[in-house]
């Protein structure tokens, strides 16, 4: 009798949780230092750093969807303030209008 032998393969699936970016250990604040403040220039460096890393790869791709949302909520926030800094400083500033000019007639 001939034995006839089949090769089977066997599927292995291994689920991994996507790795989440981690976080320095800092403690809750339980009171608002008074001299901390951050200013619009903060927000738009922190906006050119996101965009720096990026173009070097220093994130990884599973953290990119984070990054990038950060990025565009960023973006979006600054764009509104513009906006809202050049509509207060028209509000502000008058227009300004050329003095009449003094004709001497003679």
């Amino acid at each position: 009798m001939k034995k006839s032998t089949k090769k089977v393969e066997e599927a292995v699936v291994v689920e991994e949780e996507a790795p989440s970016i981690s976080t320095p250990n800092v403690e809750p604040v339980t009171q608002a230092p008074e001299d901390v403040n951050l200013s619009i220039q903060d927000l738009t460096t922190a906006l050119q750093i996101i965009s720096v890393v990026t173009a070097r790869g220093a994130i990884k791709a599973e953290e990119m969807a984070v990054c990038g949302a950060l990025f565009n909520k960023l973006k979006l926030f600054l764009e509104a303030a513009a906006v809202a800094a050049e509509a207060a400083q028209a509000e502000v500033a008058p227009a300004e209008v050329a003095p009449a000019a003094d004709v001497d007639k003679e």
